[in-house]
């Protein structure tokens, strides 16, 4: 990991600009934060914080892919989010002064800005709107572990697959496709089984005619096939 504090770019300072807690904020105070972050790069693989860290900072991904893990003592892992161009994360640590609730790991070469946690407590206090949209991000995230525990408890693993699918697909010319940071082991993280499970499970959906395999690139061949096995 390196740390940098050279002035933010245009493309930089308006990822700031629409952050939801920092939206509409008068100008001078914009400034103040476009001033003090502080950029960080990461290479695939690297962790960014380690669950059980002190509170701190608050995080922005400018360019990658963070992805968000709880890690077990025998190592098993499950990622429940991940972070793209123009996300925040980090907040919640910000909010309620306690420890990191998870790992945050870069899953590709990674650029991150931060802003102070000491910062943001006094945007906090000075502009109402800042905590009505923090407000929003913390239901948001809450009804989003919910349906994480909703999916483990009844769905199967072909199931989670097929929605995990379907929710991280991007498109291209050809049609959606599976972003390559996203491989099986990644996949088996995030639907919480194993590799194996997910390579077989794979290859049903495959042979049903939903998913092909376009080289080194997973694409969704019949969307509608994916979203009808989930509630079969």
């Amino acid at each position: 990991m390196t740390t940098a504090t050279q002035q933010v770019t245009r493309d930089e300072a308006q990822i700031i600009r629409n952050l939801p807690f920092l939206k509409g904020l008068p100008e001078p105070d914009l400034e103040r934060v476009t001033a003090a972050v502080r950029r960080r790069t990461y290479r695939k693989g690297d962790l960014i914080h380690h669950e059980d860290d002190l509170a701190g900072d608050c995080f922005v991904v400018v360019r990658g892919q963070v992805k968000h893990r709880l890690t077990a003592l025998d190592g098993r892992q499950i990622t429940h989010k991940f972070s793209s161009t123009g996300v925040f994360f980090g907040m919640i640590s910000v909010l309620d002064h306690k420890r990191r609730a998870g790992d945050a790991v870069a899953v590709t070469d990674t650029e991150l800005m931060v802003i102070d946690g000491d910062l943001i407590a006094e945007i906090r206090q000075k502009h109402p709107s800042a905590n009505a949209a923090l407000l929003e991000f913390t239901t948001t995230g809450v009804r989003h572990v919910l349906g994480l525990l909703h999916d483990l408890a009844f769905l199967s693993v072909p199931m989670r697959l097929a929605k995990v699918l379907l929710q991280y697909a991007e498109e291209d010319a050809q049609g959606p496709y599976i972003p390559a940071y996203l491989n099986q082991m990644e996949l088996a993280f995030l639907v919480a089984t194993t590799r194996e499970s997910v390579n077989q499970t794979l290859k049903r959906f495959a042979r049903e005619g939903w998913v092909a395999f376009d080289r080194r690139l997973l694409r969704i061949t019949d969307a509608e096939g994916l979203r009808r096995s989930i509630s079969d």
